[in-house]
Protein backbone atom coordinates (compact mmCIF):
# COMPACT_ATOMS: atom_id res chain seq x y z
CA UNK A 1 0.00 0.00 0.00
CA UNK A 2 1.32 3.63 -1.13
CA UNK A 3 2.06 6.15 1.72
CA UNK A 4 -0.83 7.92 0.06
CA UNK A 5 -3.14 5.47 0.74
CA UNK A 6 -1.98 4.67 4.02
CA UNK A 7 -1.77 8.44 5.46
CA UNK A 8 -5.35 8.70 4.10
CA UNK A 9 -6.78 5.92 5.64
CA UNK A 10 -5.48 7.00 9.21
CA UNK A 11 -7.14 10.83 8.38
CA UNK A 12 -10.25 8.94 7.37
CA UNK A 13 -10.29 6.67 10.59
CA UNK A 14 -9.39 9.51 12.58
CA UNK A 15 -12.17 11.35 11.95
CA UNK A 16 -14.59 8.49 12.06
CA UNK A 17 -13.52 8.35 15.82
CA UNK A 18 -13.49 11.16 16.69
CA UNK A 19 -17.44 11.40 15.13
CA UNK A 20 -18.15 8.60 17.21
CA UNK A 21 -16.55 10.21 19.87
CA UNK A 22 -18.20 13.39 19.31
CA UNK A 23 -21.89 11.41 19.19
CA UNK A 24 -20.91 9.69 22.45
CA UNK A 25 -20.54 12.49 24.11
CA UNK A 26 -23.64 14.46 22.92
CA UNK A 27 -25.92 11.27 24.13
CA UNK A 28 -24.11 11.03 27.52
CA UNK A 29 -24.56 15.17 27.86
CA UNK A 30 -28.09 14.66 26.79
CA UNK A 31 -28.85 12.04 30.10
CA UNK A 32 -28.81 9.11 27.35
CA UNK A 33 -31.81 10.54 26.11
CA UNK A 34 -32.81 9.00 22.25
CA UNK A 35 -34.26 11.99 21.48
CA UNK A 36 -31.14 13.72 20.38
CA UNK A 37 -31.10 11.23 17.48
CA UNK A 38 -34.52 12.72 15.90
CA UNK A 39 -34.52 15.67 13.94
CA UNK A 40 -37.93 16.95 12.53
CA UNK A 41 -37.86 19.77 9.44
CA UNK A 42 -41.31 20.91 8.38
CA UNK A 43 -41.61 23.88 6.72
CA UNK A 44 -45.58 24.01 6.06
CA UNK A 45 -45.47 24.36 9.74
CA UNK A 46 -42.36 26.54 10.19
CA UNK A 47 -41.24 24.21 12.63
CA UNK A 48 -37.78 22.78 13.18
CA UNK A 49 -37.22 19.70 16.05
CA UNK A 50 -33.25 18.77 16.88
CA UNK A 51 -32.98 16.34 19.23
CA UNK A 52 -36.40 17.14 21.03
CA UNK A 53 -35.87 20.80 21.20
CA UNK A 54 -37.74 22.65 18.65
CA UNK A 55 -35.69 25.41 16.81
CA UNK A 56 -37.32 29.50 17.07
CA UNK A 57 -34.96 30.84 13.95
CA UNK A 58 -34.16 28.12 11.33
CA UNK A 59 -33.15 30.44 8.46
CA UNK A 60 -29.92 31.29 10.45
CA UNK A 61 -29.00 27.36 9.74
CA UNK A 62 -27.91 27.45 6.13
CA UNK A 63 -27.95 23.64 5.70
CA UNK A 64 -31.97 23.34 7.65
CA UNK A 65 -32.78 26.41 5.18
CA UNK A 66 -31.85 24.84 2.39
CA UNK A 67 -33.55 21.66 3.63
CA UNK A 68 -37.01 23.24 4.80
CA UNK A 69 -36.95 24.58 0.59
CA UNK A 70 -37.10 21.19 -0.43
CA UNK A 71 -39.85 20.02 1.92
CA UNK A 72 -40.84 18.27 5.46
CA UNK A 73 -38.00 15.50 6.59
CA UNK A 74 -38.12 13.47 9.36
CA UNK A 75 -35.55 11.15 10.79
CA UNK A 76 -36.67 9.28 13.68
CA UNK A 77 -39.57 7.47 15.03
CA UNK A 78 -42.53 7.86 12.43
CA UNK A 79 -44.62 8.74 15.74
CA UNK A 80 -43.01 11.99 15.62
CA UNK A 81 -44.03 13.33 12.24
CA UNK A 82 -47.86 13.74 13.04
CA UNK A 83 -47.29 15.20 16.81
CA UNK A 84 -49.14 18.62 15.45
CA UNK A 85 -51.86 19.64 13.38
CA UNK A 86 -51.37 22.36 10.76
CA UNK A 87 -51.94 25.10 13.28
CA UNK A 88 -49.43 23.63 16.03
CA UNK A 89 -51.76 22.47 18.24
CA UNK A 90 -50.23 19.66 20.51
CA UNK A 91 -51.10 16.00 19.98
CA UNK A 92 -54.42 16.63 17.30
CA UNK A 93 -57.51 14.74 17.83
CA UNK A 94 -59.02 13.44 14.84
CA UNK A 95 -61.86 14.87 13.68
CA UNK A 96 -65.19 12.31 13.66
CA UNK A 97 -65.40 10.60 10.39
CA UNK A 98 -68.34 11.75 8.55
CA UNK A 99 -71.53 9.63 8.71
CA UNK A 100 -72.69 8.42 5.13
CA UNK A 101 -75.87 9.43 3.76
CA UNK A 102 -78.39 6.90 3.49
CA UNK A 103 -78.82 4.97 0.20
CA UNK A 104 -81.80 5.53 -2.09
CA UNK A 105 -84.72 3.21 -1.92
CA UNK A 106 -84.68 1.04 -5.35
CA UNK A 107 -87.23 1.98 -8.03
CA UNK A 108 -89.62 -1.24 -8.91
CA UNK A 109 -88.99 -2.60 -12.01
CA UNK A 110 -91.38 -2.40 -14.70
CA UNK A 111 -93.86 -5.56 -15.46
CA UNK A 112 -92.60 -7.24 -18.21
CA UNK A 113 -95.05 -7.15 -20.96
CA UNK A 114 -97.21 -9.87 -21.39
CA UNK A 115 -96.65 -12.65 -24.25
CA UNK A 116 -99.22 -13.37 -26.88
CA UNK A 117 -100.26 -16.44 -27.84
CA UNK A 118 -100.77 -17.16 -31.41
Amino acid sequence: MSNAKKAFLAVSCGVLALGLLLMACGFALSGFSLDVFTATVDPTRNRVVLGGVEVESYDELPLLEQIAEIGQIGIGPVDDFDEYDAEGNANPTPPPAPEAPEAPEEPEAPAAPEAHAA
